[in-house]
């Protein structure tokens, strides 16, 4: 022990040790041991406010051995923080406070100060104003308030700074902060302000010669703190801190921003020379308790630098206490974590209150850690603080925020039913619920939005538009919306009619008590008393008393002239920042928390997790109205005592001696972890702090501990996944299907003969689990004819469908599983639309005998004009077009329509084929015959619709060929066809032919062929190709007509061609790859069919027609997805999630179709059909 400046009795005490020193203990016996002898004198223990807690009982645990007796009642023996220890001394004082100004409140108040004086600001006069930048700025008020910088320092300063954006931030802030402090002047107090009061109140009181002060725990003050410490040192009776150092000593020479302990450093160094500029007593000792083992204390002589390098005696020994562990994912890592505690708890005796688990980012293990935590029925306190703005009530406020900008806006409406706050009172929770998710079921798939919500749902029933729904369940619904409706404009109307602010906020308080919202929040309270939920207990009351609050403080800032805006904007904002107090439920309970934070010495073992190199150290900042570069033109031009710290260089200063002192934490053992990928697979690189100690630990990448996701079939670590016998039983059962293990056999036998009926029961479903194969079961013939019927009436597209993958075919057909429908512009709709006006079109024209080739331009416009416009009148569209994004999309359908149109008039000039029929459909109730099959005493007929027939009769011979709409680019293969995957084209030519007496009358018919039409306008892409050589753009109307041109299986006729196009001479305009040369006409590769050929396709329509008649009738639906080149039977897939294909699994695979030549396919047609 050293003394300086010796006076009559010391006053001041400076106790130092290194980061490894129990100085909080220290500081903590030198307070009773005082306080013992002097009850009748005040005695203060101050502390950062995250610790006050765990401080307070390891101080009265103290006090109570101490005094040989286990519990104690105490008098002038207070724990506090620096905000509690101002709110003490200014009750005591008598001190007439002014009422606090809460965050929310301050930044309204900055809002209209900024507003009302926006065009003498340099920065913001012509920018509209955001929250982010209201909360920027009054975060620099504060830090200006925090170092006592006021206007005066700013304005005496803001003409000598060279850096123009720094000049204009100061500029701006000091009008800003000039109003601020008039507008709260003898009203308001902020946070700054009370420490400011308790300064003036300490400096004059009469109280501190008896009292006795002692700090621990702090690393660095900020400028008020650092008032108040230095009027202790001249006041109080007496005072003691505790720092703890790189070495345990205070540094002689001026600390250097690179020194491992710069930040505590600088502290000790501040005050000192207070005290000798004072001329008061003071002395400096050394800690001497320690609170961690031999082996901690030599791993931070090695962090901190003091000790260089360590041999391989001083490794062994740091690794009894330092485990360095990666983990495969976080799930791994927090796996680790909770089962080493539990381990630890079962076997070793261990309190869960002996574990703590940090990590730099805690946010990444939210959806982990915890859960897996209760599972394991480990107790658990998260001292970080919780978000109020996910509480059901700031929800239902920002919906509210949001339908007051956007009225009946449909997610905000939804989002208010989904909080269950507002109900009928003849509604219960749980039915509301379901109420709630078949009315946005109902909303979504009508498009019911903004005003279409004043719509009576049972009109929709009469208009035929949702007669698919159920009348009861749409009166249901009507009701529920009717009431939330009511509830939610009435409240919006009040706020935009009436403007004294007293009122309105009466009315909203009435709005939420007419619904009963207090009272469910009491429900919601004694509910989770009930479960033993004491955290969530709380948060109904505190969510309710914040709202209060803020309600006090949009009143207190503006009585008058209320603005909805404004009044919203109060609310989100304080409920932005709010968090919900915590308060432990047990305290014997693992605790959870985020590095940076203050902690006690109180942990046996300590978890830091998630050492990553993007977290640790921390590289991100938190942006700020005034920069580092900004901070640092000011603190040119300011005295020392009024220096402005900087917030991000500080945390970059000071991250290597946080650190250090996290190894601290666990007084008998560390384990530091980081995750090899993230959530979102992302490779991760360890953190630079892990690698040093990796190295200095001469640990290799190879000798890491790692914890998998799953157990190693060979040479595993089992006992890194025993917990519970329910969850080690998944761990062990997995081992025992991949390997051989007597040892997890064993303990699966053991977890089995629980005494737990509920635990041995899902143990052995998990075992059936197990052996879960991924392949579908056949059907019974009986189950098949019950799904699907003796007949199987389908069209040819199901039938596609169960050669693309079967099992789909039976969800999608058998079980009629299907997605929530949505009132969208998606494919469906987008087709209908266009084949609506084709099919009207040519209806119209057919009726007029009018000949679509011949026709005006002028009169083809005004038929597509009528169409148009009596389509957006009938029902199915009416409706649907009543969203003004819809109305927009089918503008731009109409386009697209016309020019598809124009562009078939120009081909009609080129043939003789025009459109006879449309929509036409055949099969069951239509005039067409369609295609019918017996097989086995079973049937199966297929209906459908075809999308156009042209006709035309040259010489006494008729001319046929299909056309199906497509929206998107389709070709006919017939490796496709051979398979199934392509029969609707085959199929439609086949009725064709079949039903020939129906389209003509003593005359033969020949088909042209089947095609397909892209109904579609792509924006061409320009580049280089499209401009010509003379620098003249090309011709993109005629890359039009040639894209358009009809694509699929054409007949082998060279004398029908000449007839359908008769001048064909170069490429066609009507077909696609067929082309006129000088030695004839050229037709596509692959595409292009004899007469026998054709027949032979008709023939094997009719066979894998039947083949799948026979499959689906005998209950065989395989997951079985078609593959052909980059295409495969999953790649459109609405049921992914229920089939679970992966080809990795054995019995997963795709059914592989191979490219082959036509000669090929028709050689094997030829042999299946001569088979059967």
């Amino acid at each position: 022990m050293k003394l300086l400046n010796l006076r009559e009795r010391p006053m001041i005490n400076f106790l130092v040790g290194r980061q490894s020193a129990n100085i909080q203990q220290e500081i903590i016996n030198e307070m009773v041991e005082h306080y013992r002898a002097n009850t009748h004198q005040m005695h203060f223990l101050i502390v950062p406010n995250h610790i006050k807690f765990g401080t307070e009982v390891a101080a009265l645990k103290t006090l109570s051995a101490r005094s040989n007796r286990e519990e104690v009642s105490v008098k002038n023996f207070q724990v506090l923080s620096f905000s509690r220890l101002a709110w003490y001394f200014l009750k005591e004082a008598g001190q007439n406070i002014l009422p606090g100004l809460t965050d929310a409140a301050a930044q309204m108040l900055i809002r209209q100060i900024m507003s009302e004086h926006q065009s003498e600001l340099l920065l913001y006069d012509k920018v509209k104003l955001n929250q982010g930048t209201i909360s920027q700025v009054y975060q620099s008020i504060s830090e200006l308030k925090t170092n006592n910088l006021t206007t005066p320092n700013l304005v005496a300063v803001v003409n000598d700074v060279k850096n123009q954006e720094t000049s204009a931030k100061l500029h701006d802030l000091s009008l800003i902060m000039e109003l601020f402090n008039q507008e709260i002047e003898s009203k308001f107090s902020t946070k700054n302000d009370t420490l400011n009061l308790l300064n003036e109140v300490l400096a004059t009181s009469d109280l501190l010669r008896d009292s006795q002060f002692y700090f621990s725990d702090f690393s660095s003050f900020s400028s008020q703190e650092t008032t108040t410490v230095k009027i202790l040192l001249q006041q109080a009776g007496n005072v003691s801190l505790g720092f703890k150092t790189q070495t345990g000593r205070i540094k002689e020479s001026a600390p250097k921003m690179t020194d491992y302990d710069w930040n505590v450093q600088r502290v000790i160094h501040e005050l000192m020379h207070f005290t000798r500029n004072k001329k008061l007593s003071y002395r400096i000792e050394s800690a001497e308790l320690t609170a961690t083992s031999q082996s901690i204390k030599l791993l931070n002589k090695f962090w901190t630098g003091e000790q260089q390098h360590l041999d391989a005696t001083e490794r062994a020994l740091v690794k009894q206490s330092l485990q360095l562990v990666k983990a495969d994912s976080r799930y791994s890592e927090a796996y680790f974590v909770a089962h080493t505690i539990y381990q630890q708890v079962a076997l070793n005796n261990a309190r869960y209150a002996d574990f703590l688990v940090l990590a730099p980012n805690l946010s990444s293990y939210e959806t982990y850690l915890g859960p897996i935590l209760e599972q394991l029925d480990i107790p658990y306190f998260n001292d970080l603080q919780k978000e109020m703005k996910y509480h059901p009530l700031v929800i239902m406020i920002e919906a509210l925020a949001d339908l007051n900008r956007h009225h009946l806006n449909t997610d905000s409406l939804i989002s208010i039913f989904k909080t269950g706050l507002i109900l009928p009172a003849n509604l219960d929770a749980e039915h509301a619920l379901y109420l709630t998710d078949q009315l946005e079921n109902f909303v979504l798939k009508y498009g019911i939005n903004h005003q279409r919500w004043h719509t009576d749902f049972k009109t929709l029933l009469d208009l035929k538009v949702a007669e698919s729904e159920s009348v009861e369940l749409v009166k249901e619904l009507n009701d529920f919306k009717n009431y939330v409706l009511r509830a939610v404009e009435s409240l919006l109307e009040c706020l935009s009619t009436t403007t004294d602010t007293r009122e309105v906020l009466t009315e909203f308080y009435q709005f939420l008590d007419d619904n009963d919202v207090p009272k469910r929040l009491e429900e919601w309270r004694d509910q989770a008393n009930a479960a033993d939920n004491l955290q969530l207990a709380q948060q109904p009351e505190q969510v309710w008393q914040t709202l209060n609050q803020l309600l006090n403080d949009y009143l207190t800032i503006n009585p008058v002239n209320f603005d909805r805006d404004s009044f919203f904007e109060t609310l989100i904002t304080g409920f932005s920042t709010a968090t919900f107090a915590q308060i432990p439920s047990t305290l014997d309970a693992v605790t959870i928390s985020e590095m940076g934070m203050a902690q006690t010495n109180e942990y046996q073992q300590c978890f830091i997790i998630g050492a990553t190199s993007g977290d640790l150290p921390a590289t991100k900042s938190t942006p700020k109205f005034l920069n580092s570069e900004n901070i640092t033109d000011l603190n040119r031009l300011l005295p020392d005592e009024k220096q402005i710290t900087d917030s991000t260089v500080d945390n970059n200063c000071i991250q290597a001696y946080q650190f250090g002192q996290n190894l601290l934490l666990g007084r008998m053992r560390v384990y530091l972890s980081y995750p090899l990928i993230n959530a979102e697979n992302k490779a991760l690189k360890p953190s630079m702090y892990f690698t040093k100690l990796m190295n200095a630990l001469g640990v290799t990448e190879a000798n890491l501990y790692h914890q998998t996701d799953l157990p190693a079939t060979t040479g595993g670590n089992i006992i890194g996944f025993l917990t519970k016998p329910l969850n080690s039983a998944g761990y062990l059962a997995y081992l025992l299907k991949h390997t051989s293990n007597n040892m997890a056999q064993s303990l699966l036998q053991v977890a089995q003969n629980s005494d737990d009926a509920l635990v041995t029961g899902k143990i052995n479903r998990l075992l059936r689990a197990q052996n879960f194969i991924n392949r579908s079961v056949d059907l019974t013939t009986a189950e098949a004819n019950a799904l699907f019927g003796n007949k199987i009436y389908t069209s040819v597209s199901q039938l596609e469908t169960y050669y693309e993958n079967p099992y789909e075919y039976f969800l999608k057909y058998g079980l009629r599983l299907r997605e929530r429908d949505e009132n969208e512009f998606d494919q469906i709709q987008t087709g209908n639309y266009f084949h609506e006006i084709f099919d009207l079109l040519v209806k119209n024209l057919t009726a007029n005998h009018l000949d679509l080739g011949a026709i005006k331009h002028t009169q083809l416009m005004q038929a597509l004009q009528q169409i148009t416009s009596r389509l957006k009148e009938e029902q199915q569209f009416k409706f649907f077009l009543a969203e003004p994004t819809n109305r927009y999309l089918a503008s731009q359908l109409d386009q697209t329509a016309t020019e598809v149109v124009n562009n078939w008039v120009a081909k009609l000039q080129r043939t003789p084929l025009r459109p006879a029929f449309s929509e036409l459909t055949f099969g069951q109730g239509s005039h067409l015959k369609g295609l019918n099959y017996d097989f086995d005493g079973h049937q199966i007929m297929l209906r459908g619709k075809i999308d156009r027939i042209d006709l035309a009769t040259v010489n006494n011979t008729t001319y046929a060929q299909i056309v199906d709409y497509k929206s998107s680019t389709k070709e006919f293969d017939l490796n496709s066809f051979y398979n199934g995957l392509a029969l609707q084209m085959v199929s439609y030519l086949k009725v064709l032919m079949q039903n020939k007496a129906y389209f003509t009358t003593g005359t033969s018919i020949i088909p042209v062929g089947a095609f397909y039409q892209t109904i579609s306008r792509k924006p061409d892409k320009f580049g280089t190709k499209k401009i010509n050589p003379d620098f003249t753009l090309h011709d993109f109307e005629h890359d039009f007509i040639l894209n358009s041109r009809l694509d699929g299986l054409i007949l082998n006729d060279p004398g029908m061609l000449s007839i359908v196009e008769p001048d064909l001479n170069g490429q066609s305009t009507i077909y696609k790859s067929v082309q006129g040369t000088s030695k004839g006409i050229k037709l596509p590769k692959n595409k292009n069919y004899t007469s026998e050929q054709l027949k032979l396709i008709f023939d094997y329509t009719d066979y894998l027609i039947k083949l799948a008649g026979r499959n689906i009738l005998a209950g065989k639906f395989p997951i079985a997805p078609f593959k052909y080149g980059a295409l495969t039977g999953m790649q459109y897939s609405n049921y992914k999630e229920i089939m679970m294909f992966d080809a990795m699994l054995q019995e997963n695979q795709y059914k592989k179709i191979q490219k082959k030549d036509s000669s090929e396919l028709f050689n094997q047609m030829k042999g299946e059909l001569g088979d059967e």
